[in-house]
């Protein structure tokens, strides 16, 4: 049997209200919070902060909230999404209930397939891997695939951005000093 990739934190998803407003409160703490794009679905936007590491935060702001409140409400998203191969899509829409706040954490796989089968050999209930793409302020669609355990509280799996992204001195450079992921545990609780 092949070993699994090796896993590692690559990014906290923090949900927000209002992206405008998240990108200045992120800015005023010293950070460099650039517009993302429009995910695929578009129902979630976001902003990214970036790292030295290559770990980083992604804010995510709803879009078209009272569409998303009414069918979860109504059950129709559980019973089209949860616990199917969407199940990942329903993690996020089901933030919609919650105030600001960490909403979700990701691990990096180099070989998502591999790591899916492994995970379900062990006993863990997940969803195949599925493609998901944003669209970036310039136009740019970028895509990676997506696992998700059916279990929440577990962090998703995600692969490479392709085409790659790419990120300057400048990106990861900022005010307050912070380098990677271990340096701002503080900031999100």
């Amino acid at each position: 049997m092949p070993a699994s990739s090796e896993l590692q934190l690559e990014h906290v998803v923090i949900r927000v209200d209002d992206l405008d407003v998240a990108i200045r409160n992120f800015t005023s703490l010293g950070f460099n919070a650039v517009c993302g794009g429009v995910h695929w679905s578009g129902f979630t936007h976001n902003a990214l902060i970036r790292f030295q590491d290559g770990a980083y935060f992604e804010l995510i702001a709803f879009c078209r909230q009272l569409l998303l409140k009414t069918l979860l409400n109504s059950g129709l998203l559980n019973m089209v999404l949860k616990n199917t191969d969407n199940h990942i899509k329903y993690r996020f829409v089901e933030g919609i209930r919650f105030p600001e706040r960490f909403l979700h954490s990701a691990l990096f796989s180099n070989d998502i397939a591999l790591d899916t089968e492994q995970a379900n050999r062990r006993g863990l209930k997940t969803m195949k891997p599925i493609p998901f793409q944003r669209e970036k302020p310039n136009g740019e669609v970028i895509g990676r695939n997506i696992m998700s355990p059916f279990a929440d509280a577990l962090p998703f799996l995600r692969d490479a951005f392709v085409p790659a992204q790419k990120m300057s001195q400048s990106d990861t450079h900022y005010e307050n000093s912070t380098l990677g992921k271990t340096h701002c545990a503080g900031i999100i609780l």
